[in-house]
C-alpha cells in the first residue's frame, strides 16, 4: 500500500518552523521502497555559541481505494513520528560527550536543581536521587538551563545520572553525593 510522507522540521518549544528545509517535503512512498530525505539550513537564525534543538516530523499517509472512502465502517491511521535533531555549531568549546560530567545539582526546599553550564544539550538516560528514579520527570536539560524536580524525600543525597551519547547508546553513570 503507498503512503504519501509529509515532513518538516519544527522549534522546539512554539512549534514553528524550524530553521531548515527537508527535500523533498511531500512525495509518495511505494512498498517495499525506499528513500532519502535531505535537511538543509535555510536563512533562518540559528544559535551559534551554543548547540539548538529542533525535532524532524515525518507524517505517513495510507493511500485509500476508492471503494474504502465509500465505505463508512473504515478507519484510517495516520501515524507522525517525531526525532530529535541537534544542530552543532562549528567551533563550540569543549566536547558533547563531556557535557554530562559537568553538571551541578543542588538541594533547595526539597527540590533538586540541575544546572546545565556547557554549550551542550543533555539527554538523560537515567536520573536518580537516593532510591527515587526521577527519569520520568526531565527528558533533557538545554545548554545553560536551570530545571527543578520536586522530590518527595531528600534522603540518600546521592544522584546518580546517565545520558544518551551522539550514538544512540548510554554514557557511563555518574554518581555525586549532595552535602
Amino acid at each position: 500500500m503507498p503512503y504519501l510522507l509529509q515532513s518538516w522540521v519544527e522549534n522546539v518549544g512554539n512549534g514553528s518552523r524550524g530553521p531548515f528545509v527537508i527535500t523533498p517535503p511531500l512525495f509518495r512512498l511505494d512498498a517495499g521502497e525506499d528513500s532519502t530525505l535531505r535537511i538543509i539550513k535555510s536563512d533562518g537564525l540559528v544559535p551559534e555559541e551554543q548547540e539548538s534543538l529542533y525535532f524532524i516530523n515525518v507524517r505517513a499517509i495510507p493511500a485509500q481505494k476508492k471503494t474504502e472512502i465509500v465505505n463508512a465502517n473504515a478507519l484510517t491511521l495516520v501515524f507522525k513520528t517525531r526525532i530529535k535533531m541537534f544542530y552543532r555549531p562549528k567551533g563550540l568549546k569543549g566536547r558533547a560527550s563531556d557535557a554530562v560530567k559537568k553538571l551541578e545539582f543542588s538541594i533547595t526546599d526539597n527540590k533538586l536543581t540541575i544546572y546545565n553550564p556547557s554549550s551542550y544539550y543533555v539527554v538523560f538516560a537515567g536520573l536518580s536521587f537516593g532510591k527515587t528514579d526521577l527519569t520520568d520527570k526531565i527528558e533533557y536539560i538545554a545548554p545553560l538551563e536551570k530545571k527543578s524536580l520536586s522530590l518527595t524525600s531528600t534522603e540518600g543525597r546521592t544522584v546518580k545520572w546517565a545520558a544518551i551519547n551522539d550514538y544512540g547508546g548510554s554514557s557511563p553513570t555518574e554518581t555525586r553525593s549532595l552535602l
